[in-house]
């Protein structure tokens, strides 16, 4: 009887040995199953987060839309026009105005990022924060958008329509500005001519441009001609060589702008890439 007592322990033990094993193996593997479901949720998290915070800056213009000239509210960097959201289509004012700590609120407390808008030349037209340097677990989201180099906005532009027919023509349009623009922006007239010697432009009835200033440098026009409200220009084109042309334009920029940065190349729009990199914080 002792004997095969003996015999049915080890028979015990013996069975009890790869069960053993089994449920070692099972206890690792649930372990491992564990970790990687944290990993992935982790790696969702922060992607979720970069993804969200770069659609929200290039697809929407930020709650209020004038938040840039307050510094106040959501930030968002698309430019509106008649009441359409342009997604995609950054307003220059909104990114040079746009601040480290509001990307930090939109994006938590716990991630750290980078953020550049970059011409397709790697230039870089703006950027906040630093590049990160040794950071493991580093998430890109990159978006096309289109956006001037500098803060600077057409307001007026008359391109491939002024053109000398052998006898003086006016050129009348408008423009409007609220009470805000007038307290936040200048007025500047930019020329581009070929062959107009007499020109005379008026802003609500003031003389701005004469045929003394005709040489392509801005003229600033004085904010005490300009009103709340539609504003009228008329460009009289006096006296011009055979086949002369001109564009007109009005753009405006940041009060104290200096003239310098007032230049025909920078109303150019170009295409660009605003890029997002995003990790957490240690």
């Amino acid at each position: 009887m002792e004997e095969r007592g003996i015999v049915l322990s080890s028979d015990l033990l013996l069975a009890l040995i790869p069960l053993t094993i089994i449920f070692g193996m099972a206890t690792v593997a649930m372990d491992n199953l564990f970790y990687l479901s944290q990993l992935t949720v982790f790696h969702a998290s922060i992607d979720r987060a970069a993804t969200n915070v770069a659609d929200a800056l290039v697809e929407t213009p930020g709650r209020p839309p004038d938040w840039y000239l307050t510094g106040q509210g959501i930030p968002g960097l698309a430019i509106v026009r008649n009441n359409v959201v342009e997604k995609n289509h950054l307003s220059s004012f909104k990114l040079f105005a746009l601040r480290k700590e509001q990307v930090q609120n939109m994006l938590g407390s716990q991630y750290d990022f980078y953020l550049r808008v970059v011409d397709h030349n790697n230039t870089v037209i703006r950027d906040l924060g630093s590049p990160p340097s040794n950071v493991p677990n580093i998430y890109r989201v990159e978006r096309e958008v289109r956006v001037n180099r500098y803060p600077i906005d057409v307001v007026v532009s008359l391109v491939n329509v002024i053109r000398w027919k052998g006898a003086p023509e006016p050129y009348i349009t408008y423009f409007t500005i609220s009470d805000t623009e007038l307290n936040n922006y200048d007025y500047w007239i930019l020329i581009k001519n070929n062959g107009y010697t007499n020109v005379m432009v008026h802003i609500n009835g003031h003389i701005v441009v004469d045929k003394t200033n005709l040489n392509d440098t801005p003229v600033q026009i004085n904010s005490t001609y300009l009103k709340s409200g539609s504003n009228s220009v008329i460009i009289n084109t006096l006296d011009a060589t055979k086949n002369a042309t001109m564009d007109f334009y009005i753009v405006k920029v940041p009060k104290g702008t200096e003239k310098n940065m007032i230049k025909l190349e920078y109303i150019e729009e170009v295409n660009a890439r605003l890029e997002l990199f995003v990790w957490p914080k240690h």
